[in-house]
């Protein structure tokens, strides 16, 4: 639908369409990555992540910014070679109108060849250019006394603490309910890492679904001598043993009543953070959801058919989160925002503004069967890092796990 806005956008704006209709395109970027069906995939700004200079500015206006000059790069080079056809003139007034074209089929290349011919021949064309490199070097400038400083806090400070963290990535699909065999694979993974480490890490990181059994639900006396109590207790004695923190995703709940006064479970896709002597430090309910794949988030009632339809088609129906919690390590405070949560600016932003000092992202993207759609996950929140001049870290299931330092450097 955004297509239809877009040409008539063009088709009126003019010669200033190089500016509008980026901007325009800017506004439909953010539109479409907030609400219930927010979705903020495909952003051009962000095909920008290895230009560090460039992508500095989203730390004053977001991804939205680098996004804007790439997309005036573009719309620059484009009104420049339209230019001569539609006798546009920025220095004098011009026309706005489209001149009409000569009967006649051409080749393409002759085309480019006669728009080309027309900028050259016209030096007022370039004037779209000149206003993108303008407006590029500015970034660029601005983007490098950010990166200068992000720099110097980061490796140039000597009284700043560190911390070892060891990220596990077990290949696995966490919805095939193989917890067991999912629980051992990470064991045998964080083991061989640790072999290789000189001292205890700070930390250990699981991904989304890593221990996916409910460990509070489990662990209660009527439920602890069960097949997956035992499990749970497994995991508490395993983490004693590392005799270091360990934060996994997995799953929690809390008891509501019902319309009806029944008391009823709900269930959550949460992370919880185990302290160096096993206690539980905290949990956190994801809160930004897949709408009609973990949650129905329409009103049940007033929307009965279709969401009977979606039951057949065995959505989560996860519980919605309400708190952004922060976790406290002994060394840092962090940020667990899980699997696409990730991609949300504002949504990160308000975990940082509790002074977090690392955002640290639980994913399974095994669902997607495809490494592409993990790299692009992990570039798309690589941003978040920028704009919030965070160090974030990655632990997926399958995907892209990574360390991405405050300046977006992998």
């Amino acid at each position: 639908p955004f297509m239809i806005v877009l040409v008539l956008l063009i088709k009126g704006s003019g010669k200033w369409g190089f500016l509008l209709v980026p901007a325009g395109w800017v506004a439909f970027d953010y539109v479409r990555s907030i609400g219930i069906l927010g979705y903020p995939w495909g952003i051009l700004g962000t095909t920008q992540f290895r230009f560090l200079p460039l992508i500095q500015i989203a730390s004053l206006g977001g991804v939205w910014a680098v996004d804007f000059v790439v997309l005036l790069g573009n719309a620059a080079v484009a009104w420049a070679l339209a230019s001569t056809a539609c006798d546009w003139k920025w220095g004098k007034r011009g026309t706005l109108g489209f001149r009409r074209q000569e009967s006649g089929e051409k080749t393409l290349a002759a085309k480019v060849r006669e728009k080309i011919a027309g900028v050259i021949q016209n030096p007022q064309s370039l004037f779209p250019i000149g206003v993108f490199a303008l407006v590029l070097c500015v970034c660029i400038g601005v983007g490098t006394g950010i990166l200068l400083s992000v720099r110097h806090r980061l490796y140039g400070r000597p009284d700043v603490d560190s911390a070892t963290i060891v990220l596990v990535q077990h290949n696995t699909d966490p919805r095939k309910r193989e917890y067991k065999e999912n629980f051992e694979k990470l064991m045998e993974l964080t083991d061989r890492a640790l072999l290789r480490l000189p001292t205890v890490p700070d930390l250990v990181a699981w991904p989304e679904g890593g221990f996916k059994l409910d460990i509070r639900w489990w662990s209660t006396p009527e439920r602890e001598k069960s097949f997956w109590g035992r499990l749970v207790r497994q995991l508490f004695d395993y983490q004693k043993e590392l005799g270091t923190w360990l934060m996994t995703g997995t799953q929690d709940h809390e008891m509501v009543l019902d319309p009806e006064g029944d008391s009823i479970r709900r269930n959550f896709n949460s992370s919880v953070l185990l302290d160096n002597e096993g206690q539980i430090n905290g949990f956190y309910h994801k809160i930004n959801l897949v709408p009609f794949s973990e949650h129905f988030p329409l009103d049940k009632e007033k929307y009965a058919g279709l969401y009977e339809t979606f039951e057949k088609y065995e959505i989560s129906n996860w519980g919605v989160g309400t708190e952004r919690h922060v976790f406290q390590h002994e060394k840092m405070r962090i940020a667990t925002p899980i699997c696409f949560e990730d991609v949300f600016s504002d949504h990160v932003r308000r975990f940082v503004v509790q002074d977090v000092d690392m955002i640290l992202n639980m994913s399974n993207d095994y669902w997607s069967l495809s490494p592409v759609e993990g790299r692009q996950h992990g570039i798309l929140s690589l941003f978040r890092s920028v704009e919030n001049q965070r160090p974030v870290l990655r632990s997926t299931s399958s995907g892209y796990t990574v360390y991405i330092d405050a300046a977006g450097q992998i």
